[in-house]
């Protein structure tokens, strides 16, 4: 369900370009949990804030948290 790559000690996971059926109804079925549980609305604002104080690695934050903009798009 995911494609993987190597960039030097890290292993960086993402979605694949092309999504199998199943895997895109998982995808929304998380987004709407994401919507209504407030463990998911703590974990958001705990990585927002992660992602102002960090240094970012080279291309992990890429896609972001709001679909699919990166963070200086937000």
């Amino acid at each position: 369900m995911v494609a993987t790559r190597r960039e030097q000690n890290w292993i960086i996971y993402s979605l694949p370009e092309q999504r199998a059926d199943e895997l895109e109804r998982n995808l929304k079925c998380l987004q709407d949990c994401v919507q209504t549980e407030s463990l998911f609305k703590r974990d958001i604002a705990k990585l927002s804030k992660l992602v102002k104080k960090c240094c970012e690695p080279r291309g992990v934050f890429k896609r972001g948290v709001n679909g699919g903009k990166t963070n200086a798009e937000n």
